[in-house]
């Protein structure tokens, strides 16, 4: 079987079955094969094949495709195996050859599994929830700690993360997770587990924080999944697919009636009937979106825009309103929980919470965030104080905190200061 091979820049492999007669290559989504380094154009090159003729076609990219070392620009070139295709950063073959521990990547056509997803020949971890939603953690190594402290080589900082949360480990062709007797502990699907062998789509939860799993060889995107990855479990989940399922069957049996209709009309202008009934529901969708935009009502919103975007995936206003909706959602989530934390005079977490929320939110509140800024300096001034007056060694670190509250103020600052003065004079 033909096989085309993907290393990237560091060595990492991924193997595609040549199952088809065509691929593009590109780093925009809708391509064949998506490659998503700066250096790659939106649609770079062509792969194709004519029985057991390979031919690579350059779409005018701006870089160029190479061919064994040698350019090749808004041409077709016929390629060898084993011949070495240069895209950007990457490294690409046609090749027969087996491949021993490297599993191949499911195929992604696009007029049927569009936004299916990335493939890498290794496993991952995605952030779904926590501080940077959609961070990867590309496992190549045979060890991780995950934790808030500086040695551990996954580190998050987040409140409910231990220092030393959980640990990751390569055994044979699988992955462990264990708990290292952390506060939170960790949660997997929704159960407790201190040791359990990871398989592909389970949700890892380290206290506030959930990562999915991605196993080797398995398609996942986050931009594209991760509303259907925080969606639910069970019976609710199932029923939200089936009536998705239904509702899908309902709105092509429409199109196909209006089709029909249009079809059989030959006496009232057909085409422009059919141009203009063609992205009627799609004006729809996006006037009700902003409608609920209007009215912050951001996860209906989101819906929609979701909605119109599978219907014209190339529209950019779309896809920046999506985003948008989706950013507010996040938002409002991060102001519930910073009002809850303040409540519970939990300083710290409230900033951490306010922190996420970025400046041309909605829900942006430079008040807000200064009172927490307030209420903490209040409290590590209070403790550095007693420390430096008992002559802890650890006051030092305490003081030094001080500087990194967000959004600090001049009279924090000016206590800080005079705590050093403290520390420098005390005997």
């Amino acid at each position: 079987m033909y096989k085309i091979v993907i290393c990237d820049d560091e060595g990492k492999t991924t193997l595609i079955p040549f199952s088809r007669t065509e691929f593009t290559i590109g780093r925009e989504e809708g391509n064949t094969i998506r490659l998503t380094d700066r250096n790659v154009s939106r649609r770079h090159a062509r792969l194709f094949r004519k029985g057991d003729s390979f031919f690579l076609e350059d779409l005018q990219s701006r870089n160029a495709s190479r061919v064994d070392g040698t350019a090749v620009s808004g041409e077709v070139r016929e390629i060898r195996l084993e011949d070495r295709i240069g895209i950007g950063d990457y490294r690409i073959s046609i090749s027969r050859r087996k491949y021993k521990g490297i599993p191949l990547g499911r195929q992604v056509d696009p007029a049927r599994d569009r936004n299916v997803g990335k493939v890498t020949g290794h496993g991952r971890i995605v952030m779904i929830e926590g501080p940077t939603p959609g961070m990867e953690v590309n496992l190549t190594d045979q060890l991780y700690i995950i934790g808030r402290s500086d040695r551990a080589n996954v580190n998050i900082e987040d409140a409910s993360i231990s220092r030393a949360h959980a640990r990751l480990e390569a055994v044979e062709e699988s992955w462990i997770i264990s708990d290292l007797d952390s506060i939170n502990g960790i949660h997997v699907n929704g159960e407790k587990r201190d040791d359990y062998t990871l398989k592909a789509g389970d949700v890892i939860d380290f206290g506030k924080i959930r990562f999915r799993f991605v196993a080797a060889g398995e398609p996942y995107d986050y931009e594209s999944s991760h509303k259907r990855d925080q969606s639910g479990d069970g019976d609710e989940k199932d029923l939200r697919f089936l009536v998705l399922k239904v509702a899908v069957v309902v709105v092509l049996a429409g199109m196909l009636v209006t089709w029909l209709a249009m079809r059989t009309d030959e006496t009232d202008g057909a085409a422009p009937q059919k141009t203009a009934r063609r992205f009627e529901s799609f004006e729809q969708l996006i006037r009700q979106g902003k409608t609920e935009m209007q009215a912050k009502r951001w996860e209906e919103a989101a819906r929609l825009f979701a909605q119109a975007q599978k219907i014209r995936d190339d529209s950019p206003e779309v896809k920046k309103l999506k985003k948008v909706a989706i950013m507010e959602v996040d938002a409002k989530a991060a102001v519930e929980a910073a009002l809850q934390a303040r409540e519970e005079e939990k300083w710290q977490a409230a900033l951490n919470e306010l922190s996420r929320i970025p400046l041309d939110s909605y829900y942006y509140n430079l008040s807000f965030l200064r009172e927490m800024g307030d209420k903490l300096c209040d409290d590590l001034v209070y403790k550095a104080d007693f420390m430096i007056t008992s002559g802890d060694p650890a006051a030092g670190e305490l003081v030094d905190a001080i500087s990194k509250i967000p959004e600090v103020s001049a009279e924090c600052l000016a206590r800080q200061d005079h705590l050093r003065m403290r520390l420098e004079t005390r005997p």
